[in-house]
């Protein structure tokens, strides 16, 4: 019965976590999957429990892949221990939630599904995987075509299929993972017709998805894959290969095939071809990107990867710690980091869109080496080189493409990063690919019960009960954070602040849940009429800021918002005619926002609107010195012009005045108020 019970919960990982997903969460996706691994994995070590306790023995296969888990633990831990912020790396940042505590639990699913299932349980979990990767990617369909939408909140529906994850790109990640795993599952079926049936249902559902997903990594990650195997099978093997080739040369052009009519169809309804492909996300994204580059600037990742690069320079050995790349970011912020849209500067990623550059900046170059270390050993470590060489041929084709999955997971997050539901995966599939190769007559070592019946009975268990009463805090914290926004819009401010002082109490270690209740009250006071009311709520949205800077004193963001709620106090100090109070707060305010500037210098978000704050109380000279270091990080900042050139009027300096507008016009970005200015400074340099 426990065996029964700890192998179902391997299996439930694969179908649970890509389907589940709650709307009353801020995090609908990534905390409900999060917590669902949390409770799979309390009720697996409870079993485990049963089971060593039963049988009075603990039974450990004895191989290498095991040390290398441990060793990746403990680095891990180390980097938490030497965290620059060491909540974070305990809990992970809000969204992700990859701190200590998740990575542990990825870990034990590695471990456990390397010790405890057999070749027979590992074929049932790719046929789960693949059968759950159906239903998903025929949601991803649905979402393109408009007739089925899950309220997405970061794309209009139909532009980009998501399914039930957190990302398209993830939902990309996903499908082609198990497109990997269908093919392999393929070489276990006898029957010709279910053969063909599983490998062009799979082709065409999850190749669809992929592409309504818009993943240009997904896209590269599969052809790499693919490229990868045939490559390996060739240099291998020529004449098993070509034979390969040629037994199942008409399911490959069936493929391919189904591949051309799939593009024919989405073109379908359009009076061309091409005209409906441009309107493909995937295509539409290319272009744009393509054409961003092509107007001189650099693509978001590359300047990422660049600020990744200074990170690592500065902490080499275990990093900023785990999961801290958002909260160390932003002093390595470059000048070149630019989108095609104009939310670049309110934006700060979360990691550097490439797994490799993360792991190294958050867990130092010892992490990722032994991170990669594991992988490595589990792709060509001797059994499995001798399993590809030496097994028969639907043997060999079945483990090789377990091993493509993996290798089309490396392969993406080069231009993307792992979140719960693809990571969850992964984990488990390199506890799969490990054990695969490995013969039935296992290695085993057998430890008595009674060496460690203490640590059993009280540790391992406590370890389950942890994992429960850990995974209820955050979620609760996220479905207080959920109904405070949900109560806000309705207007009902009393029920947000009592929805937002329950999302902190729940999480008080999280800086961002203070960061969220600050804005609430922030907006809460503007909304107010009564002034002593109103001065209120800021005196609690400063408390509230504060707090969280107690937890992470470097984010520009938390110092620029006190600085905001301190410029109000001024001027409702101001109107109350309590001039020393009021210049208190003025005097905060310049701090704040200098604080701010000073851990983000290369964002012109912070000083633009130091700048603008600064004309209101008539310092000019102050404020043109904030807009002209605006000007130097970014000229063509929205707004920037008209209020740099009117700044410089108020000082009767008109020849600047006249050159940044004049810069403005030749860069076709002046708006009819500049060309105003512009002309009643020409009329006074003439006169």
């Amino acid at each position: 019965m426990p065996n029964s019970i700890l192998k179902w919960c391997l299996y439930s990982y694969v179908i649970i976590i890509p389907l589940i997903y709650f709307k009353g969460v801020e995090s609908v996706f990534s905390i409900t999957k999060l917590t669902s691994v949390r409770y799979i994995t309390a009720i697996l070590i409870l079993s485990l429990v049963i089971k060593i306790y039963k049988e009075k023995k603990i039974d450990l296969i004895k191989n290498k892949f095991n040390i290398l888990l441990l060793i990746y633990a403990v680095v891990s831990i180390l980097t938490v221990v030497f965290s620059s912020h060491v909540y974070t790396s305990i809990y992970g940042s809000k969204s992700l939630f990859l701190g200590i505590i998740t990575i542990l639990n990825l870990i034990l699913l590695a471990f456990f599904t390397f010790q405890y299932l057999s070749k027979k349980d590992i074929n049932k979990i790719i046929s789960l995987s693949v059968f759950t990767a159906y239903i998903t990617g025929f949601i991803g369909i649905l979402q393109h075509f408009k007739i089925l939408n899950l309220e997405h909140w970061l794309v209009p529906q139909g532009q980009r299929a998501f399914s039930t994850f957190e990302h398209s790109n993830h939902f990309a990640s996903y499908l082609v993972f198990n497109l990997f795993l269908a093919y392999s599952l393929s070489f276990k079926i006898n029957s010709k017709f279910k053969k063909y049936l599983l490998l062009i249902s799979s082709t065409v559902i999850y190749l669809s998805g992929i592409v309504f997903s818009g993943s240009r990594g997904a896209l590269l990650a599969l052809i790499f894959s693919l490229l990868s195997i045939m490559i390996f099978s060739g240099f291998q093997n020529r004449k098993n290969f070509l034979r390969i080739i040629s037994k199942y040369k008409k399911i490959f052009a069936s493929l391919v095939a189904i591949t051309i009519v799939l593009f024919i169809i989405s073109a379908v309804f359009s009076q061309t071809i091409f005209s409906k492909l441009s309107k493909l996300s995937l295509i539409s994204r290319s272009i744009e990107t393509v054409q961003f580059i092509r107007a001189g600037n650099v693509p978001d990742r590359i300047s990422w990867y660049l600020s990744s690069l200074s990170m690592i320079k500065d902490k080499p050995l275990l990093g900023f710690g785990l999961n801290t790349y958002k909260e160390n970011y932003n002093a390595y912020r470059r000048i070149d980091f630019a989108n095609p849209h104009e939310s670049q500067d309110n934006i700060t990623p979360e990691n550097a869109h490439n797994e490799y550059l993360t792991k190294a900046v958050e867990q130092g170059i010892i992490g990722l080496l032994v991170y990669l270390i594991l992988i490595f050993y589990v792709v060509f470590n001797k059994n499995s080189i001798k399993y590809l060489q030496n097994s028969d041929i639907k043997e060999k084709y079945t483990y090789l493409f377990i091993l493509g999955a993996l290798i089309s997971y490396i392969i993406q997050t080069f231009l993307s990063f792992g979140v719960i539901s693809t990571l969850t995966l992964f984990y488990i599939f390199i506890g799969v690919a490990a054990k695969y190769a490995l013969k039935d007559e296992l290695e085993i070592t057998e430890i008595p019960f009674s060496k460690f019946k203490k640590i059993i009975i009280l540790f391992i268990p406590l370890m389950g009960i942890f994992l429960v009463y850990f995974g209820n805090k955050q979620f609760a914290a996220e479905y207080y954070s959920q109904h405070a926004n949900m109560a806000f819009t309705q207007g009902k401010n009393i029920e947000t602040i009592a929805y937002a002082e329950k999302m902190v109490a729940k999480m008080p270690k999280e800086y961002e849940y203070h960061r969220i209740y600050g804005d609430f009250l922030y907006q809460i006071s503007v909304q107010e009429s009564d002034f002593k009311k109103a001065l209120d709520y800021l005196e609690k949205a400063e408390k509230e800021y504060l707090e969280a800077l107690k937890i992470n004193p470097t984010f520009p963001q938390l110092h620029a918002n006190l600085g905001l709620i301190h410029f109000l106090q001024y001027l409702s100090l101001q109107e109350s005619e309590n001039k020393r109070e009021a210049e208190k707060y003025l005097k905060l305010t310049k701090e704040s926002y200098e604080e701010a500037i000073k851990y983000s210098p290369n964002n012109p978000l912070y000083t633009y609107n130091y700048a603008k704050l600064l004309m209101q109380i008539k310092d000019y000279n102050s404020a043109i010195f904030n807009f002209e270091k605006t000007f130097n990080i970014r000229p063509n900042y929205p707004g920037l012009a008209y209020h740099l050139a009117a700044s410089y009027y108020l000082v009767a300096d008109y020849e600047k005045a006249l050159k940044v507008l004049e810069y403005s016009i030749s860069h076709s970005t002046a708006n009819q108020d500049q060309m105003k200015l512009y002309e009643g400074i020409k009329k006074i340099l003439n006169n």
